[in-house]
């Protein structure tokens, strides 16, 4: 049920201060480092320890590790050995229950869970007494195509809550923003009642890209969605503090390009605003086939979700003749774009996912929070970074039974 294995990994650390506006940091070249497993927790057998939809993880002051099991709707709390200290909240509607999987996270001595669906706030002591629940006053914006919901997204050392565009609702009898426009989205900040109490900054949403239809076919009686090429539009990511935006342009040369990324504070203003250098990755065959592949083995264009866990439907028995369908009809151009996704850790640094190279890991970028890149940490296709906090990180990793476990590692310097 629990292990501690040392497990070596590659990954590549490099220190560069990059001025402004410059393309002197090359994401490409890098010494290399390992990574270590110093904990993993889980079972085939045991309820105490077997996990079946991990939904978020973070850690107190004590090193306790607070990880949220949605088939239960509760948090499982466990020593920094992995061992099991007690069991907080439960399914249900009533005070310290869970309607729907909360994002959560720990300050001081309370632990705080937003359910953004079931718009409830609820906070506890690391003890695992229930302090309140309160339902969220959100503030509506009309965006270009429906309203978008303001909430809490993250408490503050001050126990003030900071707030996101999350949720996005009917847009009936409301009049909308002309698609052409850029609407302003405040920032807000909570009170531990749920109320919104002051706006501290705006936020940009910008005009939605053209209407797109995405073509699919029907084989076998099942739909698939002809896979597209990943976006390579600017991500914009909410910090606590600000926004980071990283512009992540598609290259069309082989010749080296540049990743962009700005750091703005609440007000829009510019903190820092560094540039990347890489080489532009082509589209292999190899990265097109396992991307229609992955598209054959899951009809309806993805996996659904069942009361907060991933079900993964049966493989069709037809995939090979689906995959070959897939495969002729995709269009793609030449090179990928240089970032897939991101995550964000609670040290501030960012880790950025890289292009796929179809291999069995995916590799991952790492720039720190004054905008320094760290280097890059190849990982298993499997494990995705879901609590990042300086040298330590935790991944959920299944197992060939497709089961989960909560794994730990810390990166390590040679």
């Amino acid at each position: 049920m629990i292990a501690r294995i040392a497990v070596v990994a590659s990954l590549a650390l490099v220190a560069c201060g990059g001025s402004s506006n410059t393309a002197d940091n090359d994401l490409d070249v890098a010494p290399l480092v390992t990574v270590e497993e110093i904990l993993r927790i889980g079972s085939v057998d045991d309820p105490d320890y077997g996990f079946t939809g991990i939904n978020g993880v973070d850690v107190d002051r004590d090193g306790r590790i607070w990880v949220f099991e949605a088939t239960d709707m509760q948090f499982r709390v466990y020593a920094p050995d992995g061992t099991l200290v007690r069991r907080v909240g439960g399914r249900g509607e009533g005070p310290g229950e869970f309607r729907d999987s909360p994002r959560f996270g720990i300050v001081g001595d309370t632990v705080w869970a937003i359910e953004t669906f079931g718009r409830r706030l609820s906070l506890f002591r690391r003890d695992g007494t229930h302090l309140s629940t309160v339902p969220i006053q959100v503030v509506s914006v009309p965006l270009q195509r429906n309203v978008g919901l303001v909430m809490p997204v993250q408490m503050r050392d001050d126990g003030l809550f900071t707030s996101d565009l999350t949720v996005f609702t009917s847009s009936r009898d409301v009049q909308l923003a002309a698609e052409s426009d850029t609407v302003p989205v405040p920032r807000v900040l909570y009170n531990s009642a749920g109320i919104a109490i002051d706006t501290v900054g705006w936020v940009p949403q910008l005009p939605p890209a053209p209407r797109t239809t995405r073509e699919q076919v029907m084989i076998g009686g099942n739909r698939y969605y002809i896979p597209q090429p990943p976006a390579d539009a600017p991500l914009s990511i909410t910090v606590p503090d600000g926004r980071i935006v990283v512009d992540r342009p598609t290259a069309s040369s082989a010749e080296p390009a540049a990743i962009t990324i700005t750091r703005l504070d609440l007000a829009g203003d510019t903190v820092w605003r560094r540039s990347y250098s890489y080489h532009p990755r082509p589209f292999t065959e190899a990265a097109l086939d396992t991307t229609a592949w992955r598209t054959a083995r899951t009809p309806g264009g993805g996996i659904p979700i069942i009361n907060g866990v991933p079900v993964r439907p049966p493989t069709p028995a037809d995939s090979m003749e689906v995959f070959h369908h897939l495969r002729g009809a995709m269009s793609f151009p030449s090179y990928q774009s240089p970032v897939r996704g991101h995550r964000l850790g609670n040290d501030g640094s960012l880790w950025l996912t890289r292009e796929d190279e179809a291999g069995s890991t995916q590799r991952w970028s790492i720039i720190d929070a004054r905008g320094s890149a760290l280097g890059t940490v190849d990982l298993p296709r499997s494990q995705y970074p879901i609590r990042i906090d300086g040298d330590t990180f935790f991944v959920i990793d299944r197992d060939e039974f497709d089961v989960p476990w909560l794994v730990q590692y810390r990166l390590r310097i040679e």
